[in-house]
């Protein structure tokens, strides 16, 4: 009887479905894997594709600072490069397609990589402008700030050989380079009247430039 009874057991457990994985089917579910994430890559792409053209659609190119262009300085179509700024923005933009527009103005500022053009940072007047003139003040060591001065930086002119009496108020337009000696030339923006004061100043080696605000 056990004995019957432990052959029926063995064949029904024959019977019985198996539940094994086999070579075969691993291999048939590691491609269904691959396919599924395959496709799935490739709807994300598409997503992203879709959102990155609606965001170049909604941007307009517009004219960016592409080198440094130092105060009074003629801009020139290598200074400029185009940039994209979301549609409808309030900021005061120059349309890249106005280049033309920009290029042989002169800058009325410091215009510095990165920033965006705007019409009020140039002007069609060349410096100097008018009741305006530029000087140039050869100066020693000791007769200018060890402070290096800036474009539009501005400064008093004072005559060394007088004990009293008031400056020129001027503008540093440009500083050249010291020379072996550490004499430098600084041209000066001053207006018109106070030009041939400054002038003498400059020819005696009597003037000192007094460094009295920053740009």
């Amino acid at each position: 009887m056990t004995t019957g009874t432990a052959m029926r057991g063995d064949t029904a457990a024959s019977r019985a479905p198996s539940t094994a994985i086999t070579p075969t089917t691993a291999r048939r579910l590691g491609r269904s894997r691959r396919l599924s994430i395959g496709a799935l890559l490739i709807v994300l792409g598409a997503v992203a594709a879709v959102v990155v053209f609606q965001q170049i659609g909604d941007r307009v190119p517009a004219i960016g600072i592409a080198r440094a262009v130092p105060f009074g300085q003629q801009v020139t179509e290598q200074d400029l490069r185009q940039i994209l700024l979301p549609s409808g923005s309030e900021l005061a933009l120059v349309e890249w397609e106005r280049t033309d527009e920009i290029v042989g103005r002169f800058a009325v500022t410091d215009l510095l990589p990165g920033q965006i053009m705007t019409r009020d940072a140039v002007t069609a007047e060349r410096l100097p402008g008018p009741g305006q003139a530029i000087v140039g003040v050869a100066v020693e060591q000791g007769q200018v700030p060890v402070t290096p001065m800036a474009p539009r930086d501005q400064v008093l002119v004072v005559d060394a050989g007088e004990s009293s009496g008031s400056g020129v108020d001027a503008n540093v337009l440009r500083t050249g380079p010291a020379d072996v000696g550490g004499r430098r030339t600084v041209d000066l923006l001053v207006s018109d009247v106070d030009a041939p004061r400054v002038a003498r100043l400059a020819e005696a080696g009597r003037a000192v430039l007094v460094l009295v605000a920053r740009r």
